[in-house]
């Protein structure tokens, strides 16, 4: 008997663990009855020695009560009879006897899928034995019996209203007279036949309809909108209460078979009254399958709401059919949505990128931006590839920008590096994304019927000569220079006049700038998420390293000329000392000591007081590497401030730092230290800036070079914004 009931226990545990459950249903709450009648029939094996063997069986019958607030707790009350049947050859009705008992107890019920449920029982209870042949010629004997047991109820639902249950368990039977012959344990295992009381909620007639859906019109839904789905309404919907009594515990949510992993959660509303309507945002949180789509999926998702009624949890489902289209495909109802085309993290585009800046990196110039220097790069390593631009035949910017009803196409940036064409939306995301992967912030802007790029140069607005020499060239975006980029003239015309031609574009729009629109990359990807992807190897061709390199040069030279050449002009024609000082300091920044030098002189034999001219020849002595020269130049410059009793301004803070990096560079630690100290009381905040600087110091670490990543150049140059 124990072999066979441990049998049925594996089966019903298996039956549990691969059971189908209802996660977003209360099974328990949902398929609750009032009450129950049952029958059972039992066979019991005794686990202490008793006078003879015994066959026992038992037949009996119990009441159960659902408790409507909690209905995996039942109530039971039961009673029956226990039959002892001697098997002892010689006096085989010496021993029979039988007990009536009653019992009390709790069962605890759980409902793990709709046609199975797992139950503990406890019960304690009374009985009366009886023993008609224990003593010949004296009649029955008996005594009264406390009993208890424990078991546990394995149940098989057909259907709402029958039970069969499987009921292991173990009882004890202790006399409370002499008869005590029979008191221990016995191991059970029953069979029982229950009928619930109660209405089927899944049958016709109990069906329960009480929601009525109204504007039921299912919008389109984007792969590439993926993430914006699950904080932002695919669409609304009305829901109305059509019972005369209100409804409670409303939960709305939405769920598409094969593309989502659960229902998503759209609102939790605590009553709807008789006749009231509300008005449903619906949500979705797709998963990475949406990805795996090509063209136009059609499908049927279901609304879910599951609510309460008259004590009873009821789930109401209405099917809704739409359209998937796939990753490619977008609206432009809100022009930010290009950026969830912009992937960075895409491996084959930072492989890609890191190839430019690798080869690209001999021959950057310190004095020119970094951000543009590998705008210059990527430009180029495109052209060189062969990219060009192609407009859409089919559904060209200018045609869907705006248009709700319209569907355009954008590819992605991987997609376009291996096709080689694209239009504007394509290249724009394409160049925006290895830039992105390099650190370089970037934007979309968008005019009527186009898309172009920008570039973050983390340039204050005020240096805008750093950029170019014209502040007309630049964008001023929360103080900082963005150069804008028209990427459709790649492989037609230089960087220089994409350039030109983006700001052209933009600025035309000075008077309505309602019209166009600018959109940093990092802020539209908090709400448009970049697409997933599944990253192959795409088999890039890089181009000619040396074609690469030497249009890389050739081009980056002809900024900087245009930038010496600017101030060249201005300082011929005004022969104004600040306009030299300027001059040379341009000259510098791009290598060209000697001419430096001879600017700062030209602006000193105008004013030979002139402190700004004086701290840059000081500078051109640090960055030729004679740092000693370049402290000595530093003092005099200070020493004129102080006899001056200018001591508090930004200039001689900014004097007082640069000495210090001349002394670290010498090994002098402790001099190095005491003029940084000098700077930091008189600004602080300047002096946070070189952190890596006083770090240094303070580590006392004299053979280490500075590390200059936060800054366009190793030291302050004096120039005419400068007090």
């Amino acid at each position: 008997m124990n072999r066979y009931l441990i049998s049925l226990l594996i089966i019903f545990i298996n039956i549990f663990m691969f059971a189908e459950t209802e996660a977003a249903l209360d099974l328990n709450k949902y398929y609750q009855f009032p009450f129950s009648i049952a029958v059972e029939y039992q066979t019991l094996t005794p686990l202490s020695n008793y006078p003879t063997l015994m066959n026992i069986y038992q037949i009996s019958g119990n009441f159960r009560y659902s408790l409507p607030f909690f209905p995996v707790l039942q109530p039971v009350i039961g009673g029956g009879i226990i039959f002892f049947d001697s098997r002892d050859p010689q006096l085989p009705e010496r021993f029979d006897h039988s007990h009536i008992f009653g019992s009390a107890g709790l069962i605890f019920a759980n409902r793990f899928a709709k046609n199975f449920e797992l139950g503990l029982e406890l019960c304690a209870g009374f009985s009366q034995s009886y023993f008609p042949h224990l003593i010949s010629d004296y009649g029955t004997l008996g005594s009264p019996n406390l009993s208890g047991q424990a078991g546990l109820r394995i149940s098989l639902v057909p259907s709402f209203n029958f039970t069969i249950d499987i009921y292991p368990n173990v009882k004890y039977l202790h006399s409370l007279g002499p008869l005590s012959d029979f008191n221990g344990f016995l191991i059970g295992l029953g069979f029982s036949g229950q009928f619930r009381f109660g209405d089927d909620p899944d049958s016709l007639n109990s069906l329960i309809r009480s929601i009525l859906f109204e504007k039921l019109s299912f919008p389109p839904v984007f792969a590439a909108m993926q993430s914006y789905y699950a904080r932002n309404p695919i669409t609304s919907i009305t829901i109305s209460n059509s019972e005369s009594q209100a409804i409670s515990h409303v939960q709305v949510a939405f769920f598409q078979a094969g593309y989502m992993d659960a229902p998503t959660p759209s609102i939790r509303i605590e009553k709807i009254l008789p006749q009231e309507k509300v008005d449903i945002d619906l949500f979705g949180l797709y998963n990475q399958q949406v990805f795996t789509t090509e063209g136009i999926t059609p499908l049927t998702g279901e609304i879910i709401v599951t609510f309460e009624y008259k004590g009873r949890t009821v789930q109401q489902k209405q099917t809704v059919n739409y359209d998937l289209y796939d990753k490619t495909s977008v609206i432009w109802n809100d022009d930010r949505k290009a950026s969830a085309y912009i992937t960075p993290a895409d491996s084959a585009l930072r492989n890609y990128s890191s190839y430019i800046r690798k080869i690209c990196l001999p021959k950057e110039n310190p004095g020119l931006n970094q951000a543009l220097q590998l705008a210059i790069e990527v430009y180029y390593s495109l052209w060189e590839i062969g990219l060009i631009y192609q407009a859409d035949p089919i559904s060209p910017f200018m045609e869907v920008q705006g248009n709700e009803m319209a569907v355009d196409s954008i590819n992605l940036p991987r997609e376009t590096l291996k096709r080689l064409t694209g239009d504007c939306d394509d290249l724009s995301v394409l160049f925006c994304s290895l830039m992105e992967s390099q650190g370089v912030e970037t934007a979309l802007i968008t005019i009527p019927g186009h898309i172009f790029i920008a570039i973050n140069t983390k340039i204050e607005s005020s240096f805008f000569s750093k950029i170019h020499p014209s502040q007309n060239m630049t964008i001023s975006q929360n103080g900082e220079l963005w150069i804008p980029i028209e990427i459709t003239l790649l492989g037609k015309k230089d960087f220089l006049s994409a350039w030109r031609n983006g700001i052209e574009e933009y600025r035309s729009y000075n008077n309505t700038p309602l019209d166009r629109g600018f959109y940093e990359t990092k802020t539209a990807q908090q709400i448009y998420r970049p697409v997933g992807l599944r990253e192959t190897d795409l088999g890039l061709q890089y181009g000619n390293r040396d074609n690469i390199l030497a249009n890389f040069s050739k081009y980056q030279n002809q900024i900087i000329d245009e930038i010496i050449k600017y101030h060249e002009a201005m300082a011929m024609k005004t022969h104004n000392k600040n306009d030299y000082n300027t001059l040379g300091v341009s000259y510098a920044r791009f290598n060209q000591y000697e001419k430096g030098k001879s600017a700062f002189d030209k602006a000193l034999t105008i004013d030979p007081q002139f402190i700004k001219a004086r701290i840059n020849i000081a500078n051109l002595f640090y960055l030729q590497g004679n740092y000693e020269q370049a402290a000595n130049n530093y003092k005099e410059v200070i020493q004129i401030f102080e006899r001056q009793n200018i001591t508090t301004s930004s200039l001689f803070c900014k004097t007082l730092i640069n000495l210090s990096q001349s002394y670290y560079e010498i090994n002098d630690i402790v001099t190095a230290q005491k003029y940084f100290n000098q700077a930091a009381l008189i600004d602080n905040k300047l002096a946070e800036k070189y952190s890596f600087l006083k770090n240094s110091i303070e580590a006392s670490e004299p053979n280490r070079s500075l590390e200059y990543s936060n800054r366009d150049y190793p030291i302050f140059f004096a120039e005419e914004t400068d007090e």
